[in-house]
This record gives structure tokens, sequence and C-alpha cells, in this order.
């Protein structure tokens, strides 16, 4: 019975246009359009914080790159034996390096591309 309810049992007056495929159905076709744009942007700008392996990056001039790359590498190194921070090509913040068996190798402190602290 109240699937065969109609707008204008509801007491809402829809126009011609708003019936034909342009109301509602058309608020339900623009949420999805956002969501899909809202879930891609997400997907872009999350992507950076992952990091990229070790394997990705070769050293150069005493700068870290990016293979296949001119601009001097920034963001996460997150590798099964090293995981730490480049900027501007230069080792930043906190770097641990760990040995194959899984033991801590190496943890230090970088500051523009120079160790601090041990």
């Amino acid at each position: 019975m109240w699937l065969s309810l109609q707008p204008k049992d509801w007491g809402v007056s829809l126009s011609k246009s708003q019936t034909e495929g342009r109301g509602l159905p058309s608020i339900a076709k623009n949420m999805n359009r956002y969501t899909l744009i809202l879930t891609f942007l997400l997907a872009i700008i999350s992507l950076p914080s992952l990091g990229v392996d070790a394997n990705d990056l070769v050293e150069r001039d005493g700068l870290i790159y990016k293979k296949f790359s001119n601009v001097p590498y920034t963001g996460k190194v997150n590798e099964k034996n090293i995981q730490g921070y480049v900027k501007n090509g230069k080792p930043e913040g906190e770097y641990v390096l760990y040995h194959d068996n899984g033991q801590l190798n190496l943890k230090g402190t970088y500051k523009n591309g120079k160790r601090i602290s041990d």
C-alpha cells in the first residue's frame, strides 16, 4: 500500500521537471558522483604517506633520488630493513635500520643529512 503513494499523497508538490528524472534521482546521482570524487582525492592524498621502498631509491652525488628522477626525493622510506624520512634528498629525523633477521642494526636522528644523535 505505501509503495503506491505518490508525492501528492505526502502533501508535497513537485514540478514536472522534478518528477521526470531531475529531482530526487538527480540528487542521488550527484551524491554518488561526490562520493566517488571524495574517495579518489583521499586515495591520492594518502598514497605519499605510505612511503617508498628503499629499492626504488638511488643515491647520486650524496643525495637520494627516486629512480628515473632528477628531483631529490622527499618522503617516507618504508621497507623491511629501513624506516625513516628523507627531505630534499637527505635523511631527516629518526632513522631505524634492521638486520635481515629483524634485530636492530642502527638507530639515529638526522638533521639536514647529518647524524646528530644515536
